[in-house]
């Protein structure tokens, strides 16, 4: 039996390759308390070089687990299996480095450094409990409803001016969310001028932004074992849509015998990022392909594959689908299959996307149509070290290699120097960036957006980026109380 390998997946977009996670040690369950305490106000958020990364949950080890070895570094010790989100409004968050700080110092940079996505938040309560130049403990109080809090210690510098380890700066970053126990999660529509968030009901986390073809509508759309579920962005409103009865279909399998629902990265449904008045187009089971109509409910098979189906997307007026087909050996290419709404192979475009990964698994490649002829593959371009995206011109039969315009943007060059882990969203209009990191222990996303001078930077939040339903405005996913992510 093959052995299979568990690996960070790296996003085709992302600048930056390599996923970067440490071990810490096994926090202590007491905490010893804060004595000293300050209220300081913070500065505008909005002009803060910011350096997003890592999330913690209110946690307290015990230094003497600790036993890190040079460069030096300061590191914070964190609980892995806790979530960011918080139901008390205060969290504490434990510290310990391998040089002599200097607490001025410290101070100096916390108060550069504490961001809230609460519009209108002006100080924080905190405690700053000093048991040595090696060892401290930070813990905030008060915090607002619903609030989410992000701080980093910017390399504070230590007695005789030695610097922490510049290798990696994230270590001590941390973000956190306060939301009472009685608040589920919900959308999150953030506006970037005036910042400000609006809140949508949501009957599940997991997510995807789509849009209604001609209308251009945005919706958030989900599914369970039984139902498609559209939330209309505008007014919050919900409409289910039953998915197709299961049905006596045995799935294809890999080259080495397994079934395609016991692979890693398999998914029930794949769904597009397009959809008609009347209809949508559904992958199920990486096998196949429906028409289901919105308003009766009904659907029908258009397409069955023998190979697993790992990316989906019709074309504007719905008479053409491309699919994203892996062999069964799971590999990091995929070809392009296009079919029409009768489910006829009008055309095969061999390895039109390649993503880095370790073989053996079922990943999805993104894949838009940008007119009706024309399909765009977001790639990598191995021997360039670069991304980009193969066009086809379904039509013509041509494709091009293009790269990713927004990769040259001096603020994406910017923050690819300063993030471990970076994807960028340019908004419809070309002149705002969100972006989204991940911490580098705890595997949740920060959501960030920038214009592209650098003057303003928001932190949105923590959770699942949606994408930009808007030239000034993005929607998201707060995080559920319980569950983990481990992807983008």
């Amino acid at each position: 039996m093959r052995i299979r390998f568990v690996f960070c997946p790296l996003i085709v977009v992302m600048l930056l390759t390599g996923c970067f996670r440490t071990t810490e040690p096994k926090p202590d369950p007491g905490m010893t308390p804060a004595p000293s305490s300050q209220v300081f106000s913070s500065p505008d958020v909005t002009s803060m070089a910011s350096v997003p990364s890592s999330t913690a949950a209110p946690v307290s080890p015990s230094p003497t687990e600790s036993a890190w070895q040079t460069p030096a570094s300061l590191k914070m010790n964190q609980d892995q299996r806790r979530l960011p989100v918080i139901d008390a409004n205060h969290a504490a968050f434990h510290y310990i480095s391998t040089t002599e700080l200097d607490r001025s110092a410290l101070e100096g940079a916390l108060k550069r450094q504490l961001t809230s996505n609460h519009p209108g938040r002006t100080d924080f309560s905190y405690t700053l409990d000093w048991q040595s130049g090696k060892e401290f403990t930070l813990a905030f109080s008060d915090l607002l409803p619903r609030e989410t809090v992000h701080f980093s210690v910017n390399h504070p510098l230590g007695t005789g001016s030695a610097k922490l380890n510049e290798d990696m700066p994230h270590l001590f970053d941390a973000a956190f969310q306060y939301r009472d126990e009685s608040t589920p999660p919900e959308i999150v529509l953030t506006q970037f001028q005036p910042f400000g968030h609006q809140y949508l009901p949501v009957s599940m986390t997991d997510q995807q932004l789509v849009k209604q073809a001609g209308s251009g509508k945005p919706f958030a759309l989900a599914y369970d074992e039984e139902s498609l579920y559209f939330t209309n962005l505008s007014d919050g409103t919900v409409e289910t849509v039953p998915l197709p009865e299961k049905k006596d279909y045995i799935l294809p399998k890999t080259d080495d015998g397994y079934q395609l629902d016991r692979v890693h990265g398999y998914k029930k449904v794949l769904l597009p990022k397009l959809f008609y008045e009347d209809s949508i187009y559904v992958v199920m089971h990486h096998s196949l392909v429906y028409r289901i109509n919105i308003g009766t409910g009904k659907s029908r098979l258009v397409y069955t594959s023998d190979l697993p189906i790992a990316g989906m997307s019709s074309s504007p007026d719905g008479e053409r689908i491309g699919l994203m087909m892996q062999d069964y050996r799971l590999l990091s290419e995929a070809d392009l299959l296009v079919i029409n709404q009768a489910g006829k192979v009008t055309g095969r475009y061999p390895k039109a996307a390649y993503m880095s990964h370790s073989d053996g698994y079922i990943s999805t490649y993104p894949l838009e149509w940008t007119d009706n002829n024309k399909v765009s593959v977001t790639t990598q371009f191995p021997e360039q070290s670069t991304h980009g995206y193969n066009e086809i011109d379904v039509a013509a039969k041509t494709t091009a290699a293009v790269p990713d315009p927004k990769l040259n943007l001096e603020r994406v060059k910017q923050l690819a120097g300063q993030e471990k882990e970076f994807t960028p969203f340019l908004s419809p209009d070309q002149s705002k960036l969100a972006y989204v990191t991940r911490s580098n222990d705890g595997f949740f996303l920060e959501i960030w957006l920038t214009d592209l001078s650098g003057s303003t930077t928001q932190f949105a939040g923590l959770g699942m980026f949606l994408g930009w339903i808007s030239p000034d405005t993005i929607a998201w996913v707060e995080y559920d109380a319980g569950e983990r992510k481990y992807g983008w």
